[in-house]
């Protein structure tokens, strides 16, 4: 109970603080909720948004594996930018990516773009990786 109690208040300190980055708000559990209100309010109903979940019985295992599938499919859309401003070299200078590096990252790239087309037709056909 302590390790899953323990794990919720990390998972909510970790979205409230890439929110609070995120939004440019003062963040962290160190400045008390007096110097970083925002980010309080925003922790808590993480946790609360947690808790719910919890409570309407759905498996948390299986909103994980949804959440894996859906992420393999966005992959590609969050990997082409940084593989094309990787190889640009009026942006990059010296330390733009070769020609191995860019074949290489355009070999992964293709990877990913197959990953990502069967992985919701593999969940469904496996109804869920449950076989």
């Amino acid at each position: 109970m302590f390790c899953v109690g323990g794990a919720a208040i990390d998972s909510s300190f970790s979205a409230s603080y890439n929110l609070a980055q995120f939004l440019g708000w003062e963040w962290g559990r160190y400045r008390g909720p007096k110097k970083a209100p925002r980010f309080t309010v925003s922790w808590l109903i993480f946790l609360f948004l947690a808790m719910l979940i919890v409570l309407t019985g759905i498996n948390p295992v299986e909103i994980t594996e949804y959440s894996v599938v859906f992420a393999v499919v966005a992959l590609p859309m969050t990997y082409l930018p940084i593989l094309m401003i990787a190889g640009d070299r009026s942006f990059m200078g010296e330390h733009a990516n070769g020609r191995i590096s860019t074949t290489l990252g355009w070999v992964y790239f293709g990877i990913i773009v197959v990953l990502a087309i069967a992985a919701i037709p593999l969940l469904l056909m496996t109804n869920g990786g449950g076989g």
